[in-house]
């Protein structure tokens, strides 16, 4: 029995040795990489209306299997099972559309309309409560009214529009505004807390590549300039008028109250980006990410990505790119 026991010895010291290290890792984490994203990945997101365009081309000559319009119209709770071709299209309220929908020129769909997807050479219009089973894109320009909701895609090559309670998986567009409703900024825990610490009187120390890592939970302060790559160890609350010029990572949840952040920012757990900032890098946040009002993110000549399990746009704000939901949905508040 003693010598089962030497053999067992170095065998439970390897494993102890395993199991130290998994523990240390987890304590403190070597990630010093805030945000890796390829700034151009969006381009693939108007796929299916690229596709169905190749796919239809043809029966704009007059296939069986669709019909054909020029100006087309149709009545109240109007039941359409075919793909519909159409120069111009306008539906009236409960109108259903069991197929596709192409128009070449403007598409119209009044409240309460269904769709399985629809797409326009020009500009479409979703009426309030609309419901597209899977995906939305116009050339010019799209919007959708209040209560709206795209199952899948929602894209356009112009100027994309949505009001409150309109939702999607994805939005992307070279312009997208929102309007909903303004919420109350009640969310920033109080700086003088002993959870919490100054950047400066945190635990810190550097990475080779000169990435400065923060233990615990952290408050940036009111006015102040960070310009080299950032790992917290915690939470991060960055006070209103500071600026982040390099990517940050926060190992728990972010709160900006209203900064100027010019790198790339992510979050394992929520991130709150407050009234009036100005984001001119990617957003991640893993549990949910939530824009407050008058909030800019990205621009035409520099497309970004805001991706988070779950995204919520409140009050007014513009984002030029791609905002995506990994399990929930974007939804305008």
């Amino acid at each position: 029995m003693s010598a089962f026991f030497l053999l067992l010895l170095p065998v439970l010291g390897l494993g102890l040795l395993v199991v130290l290290g998994a523990v240390w890792e987890w304590l403190r984490p070597l990630d010093c990489q805030p945000l890796r994203i390829d700034p151009f990945f969006a381009r693939n997101d108007e796929y299916f209306a690229r596709r169905f365009r190749v796919i239809a081309a043809d029966w704009w000559a007059g296939n069986d299997e669709a019909r054909v319009h020029g100006e087309a119209s149709f009545p109240a709770e109007h039941n359409e099972k075919n793909t519909l071709f159409c120069e111009s299209l306008r539906a009236e309220p409960g109108s259903v559309f069991e197929s596709e929908i192409w128009c070449r020129q403007d598409l119209q769909l009044a409240g309460n309309c269904r769709a399985r997807a629809v797409l326009s050479d020009e500009s479409a219009t979703l009426g309030e409560f609309c419901h597209i089973e899977r995906w939305a894109h116009a050339e010019r320009a799209l919007t959708l009214a209040r209560g709206s909701c795209v199952a899948a895609r929602t894209t356009c090559a112009g100027l994309l529009t949505m009001t409150s309670g309109c939702k999607t998986r994805l939005l992307s567009a070279r312009e997208l505004r929102w309007q909903g409703e303004r919420r109350p900024e009640a969310f920033s825990p109080p700086p003088n807390s002993a959870r919490w610490k100054l950047l400066a009187a945190a635990p810190a120390s550097r990475a080779p590549d000169g990435t400065l890592f923060v233990d615990g939970n952290v408050v940036i302060d009111e006015n102040a300039h960070i310009d080299v790559p950032l790992v917290v160890r915690g939470s991060l609350l960055v006070r209103r008028g500071a600026v982040l010029a390099r990517d940050v990572k926060a190992h728990d949840d972010a709160i900006l109250e209203g900064v100027e952040l010019i790198g790339n920012l992510t979050a394992l757990g929520s991130l709150r980006v407050g009234d009036g900032s100005r984001v001119r890098g990617c957003l991640r946040g893993d549990r949910e990410v939530w824009i407050g009002d008058g909030v800019n993110i990205g621009e035409a000549s520099a497309a970004v990505a805001v991706v988070g399990g779950r995204v919520v746009l409140t009050g007014s704000g513009s984002c030029s790119g791609r905002i995506k939901a990994l399990k929930d949905w974007v939804e305008v508040a």
